[in-house]
């Protein structure tokens, strides 16, 4: 078995199945599985602290590199040579043709595992943003249903204290002053909640914000 297809057996067909698995459009389980099985391919280790993905590297750009080399050399002895006989020509020109397709094949495996690191890169960076937004969404949901409750809650009690004791006494007419304790003491019982809401706005605000963000970089 010859380097070159050893290349093109076992160097080649990796990076492509791998790719085409992170292409797939499936569910989001599965797609984590698939992106945890090529973080376990790159980080295979095979000499010392170099993993599968740097031997893979280095493989394929010193193949890519000596081809270029050699395919330079024999267009450098084509331009001075004088053939004796077709069968020499034809020789010689096999030669380069093979070189040829060995630079070929080198350039497409560098770049096919350069492209599959890259595009594995992308597809964590993605389905961590889609799990961050998925995470803001359900707790804007929460938040939300939240608000829709304190309402209710809010008339339920006051419903209930303005409510008279069945055995207690009528409630006596409040002065006016005391109307206007009571006024005050009711309005600085509601700023704090003015103040809260607000707050809550203003977070709800600035989580919209940042889940538009999200959408756009995804």
């Amino acid at each position: 078995m010859t380097v070159w297809r050893l290349v093109a057996n076992w160097v080649l067909p990796p990076p492509l199945i791998l790719f085409a698995l992170l292409s797939l459009p499936l569910p989001r389980n599965v797609k984590q599985g698939i992106i945890l099985f090529v973080q376990k391919v790159f980080d295979l280790p095979i000499v010392g602290r170099f993993k599968l993905l740097h031997i893979m590297l280095w493989l394929t750009a010193v193949a890519f590199l000596g081809t270029a080399r050699q395919l330079q050399l024999l267009h450098a002895q084509q331009t001075d040579a004088v053939w004796a006989t077709p069968n020499m020509e034809i020789h010689f020109l096999s030669k380069r043709w093979r070189a040829e397709r060995n630079l070929w094949m080198g350039a497409f495996a560098f770049s096919s595992w350069v492209f599959l690191a890259a595009f594995y890169r992308e597809a964590v960076r993605r389905m961590a943003l889609e799990a961050r937004l998925s995470e803001m969404e359900r707790s804007d949901f929460t938040a939300t249903e939240t608000r829709e409750r304190e309402p209710s809650i809010s008339r339920e009690v006051t419903s209930k204290a303005g409510r008279t004791p069945l055995g207690g006494s009528p409630a006596k007419p409040a002065v006016a002053g005391g109307a206007n304790v009571t006024g005050g003491a009711g309005a600085a019982a509601a700023g704090p909640e003015r103040l809260v809401g607000q707050v809550k706005d203003a977070s709800a605000g600035a989580a919209g914000v940042e889940m538009a963000e999200l959408k756009k970089e995804l």
